[in-house]
């Protein structure tokens, strides 16, 4: 009798666990529910990658970089800016710079140092009577525009990126570009990156 009625509450046990046991979650990479968990913003646990037009509005926090196509700055204040050793002084003007090879950063300041194939200043031509013109000097600006061509870039900061149909937020991510060809706008201290990419990452 002892063994029967251990066996009943033994059955009994096994088929309420059976009756009461959590339905099997659904898988998380069904599409509708993956969507609905990563919505518009980056899920900073995962690495997403992208090709093709994008644009991102960033925070500036300085750029550093060589051999930029076309540099078109908008100045202000007093500059100086040495062309084949020579001042050229000038203040609240366009600036545009053509094939420019060399060192150039951003930050509070526009810093370059290098050769260009022609320079302007208000629509006016500096160009060389032979050869490239040597550059250098520290720029007071409003705003700059790069026209480039990079194999490769990473750049720290918060902001959207906009590929394709997604439009995503950075939290202090990296943004990973390969094979980049656009503009680079600074302004208002935003960095306003606009073009293509063979491979855009967000780490």
């Amino acid at each position: 009798m002892l063994f029967i009625a251990f066996g009943l509450i033994f059955g009994i046990a096994a088929a309420g666990i059976a009756l009461f046991a959590p339905e099997a979650l659904p898988n998380i990479d069904t599409p509708s529910l993956k969507d609905s968990l990563t919505g518009s913003f980056l899920n900073p646990e995962k690495e997403k990658i992208y090709s093709g037009e994008f644009t991102a509005d960033l925070d500036f926090t300085g750029l550093s970089l060589r051999d930029v196509g076309k540099i078109s700055a908008s100045t202000s204040g007093p500059n100086s800016l040495s062309v084949n050793s020579e001042k050229l002084e000038f203040s609240d003007a366009s600036l545009d710079v053509e094939e420019f090879s060399g060192d150039l950063s951003i930050a509070d300041d526009l810093s370059l140092s290098g050769k260009s194939a022609e320079a302007s200043v208000n629509g006016i031509r500096v160009t060389p009577q032979l050869g490239n013109l040597n550059l250098d000097g520290t720029l007071n600006y409003n705003s700059i525009t790069l026209d480039l061509s990079l194999e490769e870039f990473s750049y720290d900061a918060s902001g959207t990126l906009i590929t394709g149909e997604d439009e995503l937020e950075l939290r202090d991510n990296t943004l990973v570009l390969a094979g980049f060809s656009g503009t680079f706008s600074v302004e208002n201290k935003r960095l306003v990156i606009s073009g293509t990419a063979v491979n855009i990452k967000i780490e």
